[in-house]
């Protein structure tokens, strides 16, 4: 991937990891002071957190996140080896998993009657199907797929 598409790549994900802050804003009135940020199995929440955290703070440490995942890839000594769909799909992942786990715990903290285990079974399997079609086609790198020594050391595993 070039410097440039990696910029506008970043730009967009990035817009779309800040989107749950401009809606936490706009709801910001009707959210509790404590939101239930996370479940147990059975879907029913175990762990809370204040409103402030939830709008800006898991947003912005998912943005964090993102640019781990992106400069890694990007500074990868082997990442002639990254298929440019494989390093795109790695910058998307994040984006798309913040805006599905914000729009349920925004809709928890609502009370709107979402099923937990549903919705995280949804996205999981969603990620293996999309995972699931790309793993295969990955050459060895020291960033994206199973890092293992003599996965790193043999091109033939």
């Amino acid at each position: 991937m070039t410097k440039r598409a990696l910029q506008k790549t970043l730009i967009v994900t990035t817009a779309l990891i800040l989107v749950p802050i401009i809606i936490g804003l706009v709801i910001w009135q009707q959210l509790p002071e404590k939101i239930p940020t996370h479940f147990s199995m059975n879907g029913r929440p175990n762990g809370w957190s204040s409103r402030p955290f939830t709008v800006f703070g898991i947003p912005l440490l998912m943005l964090v996140v993102q640019y781990i995942c992106g400069l890694g890839v990007y500074f990868d000594p082997k990442k002639s080896n990254i298929n440019q769909r494989i390093y795109k799909l790695t910058l998307w992942i994040v984006p798309v998993i913040t805006l599905f786990v914000m729009f349920i715990i925004y809709g928890k903290a609502l009370h709107w009657p979402i099923s937990i285990g549903l919705m995280t079974s949804i996205l999981i399997g969603l990620l293996f199907i999309v995972l699931g079609n790309y793993m295969y086609k990955i050459k060895q790198n020291y960033t994206i797929g199973i890092r293992v020594p003599w996965t790193l050391n043999s091109q033939e595993n």
